[in-house]
């Protein structure tokens, strides 16, 4: 039953084109936090990596628990909406390390 409704909701054209992009989206999210990782090494740039890689998790908990309709799957993704957005402020309010 969870097969047929996934496969029924992914042969619309418009649900299958936003879920490539979601996901195309989210790949570039990720290499552009690691980038960002490995060339300042700092604690800023781990905290906006992990922010990325939390909000990564977010959506695939949530396409999970919403097209799978694995209920119980919304308490992960919360979880880890809370711990990305937490990260998100870490990040704003860290200080650079070089001022101009």
């Amino acid at each position: 039953m969870v097969a047929e409704t996934f496969h029924k909701e992914l042969n619309d054209s418009l649900v299958s084109a936003l879920f490539y992009f979601q996901g195309i989206n989210a790949i570039i999210m990720l290499l552009l936090g690691a980038i960002y990782l490995s060339d300042n090494g700092s604690f800023k740039s781990t905290a906006f990596f992990l922010m990325a890689c939390g909000f990564i998790l977010t959506d695939l908990a949530a396409f999970a628990a919403y097209h799978l309709q694995f209920i119980e799957i919304f308490v992960i993704d919360r979880i880890f909406y809370l711990m990305a957005l937490g990260g998100l402020l870490k990040y704003i309010s860290l200080k650079d390390e070089l001022e101009f």
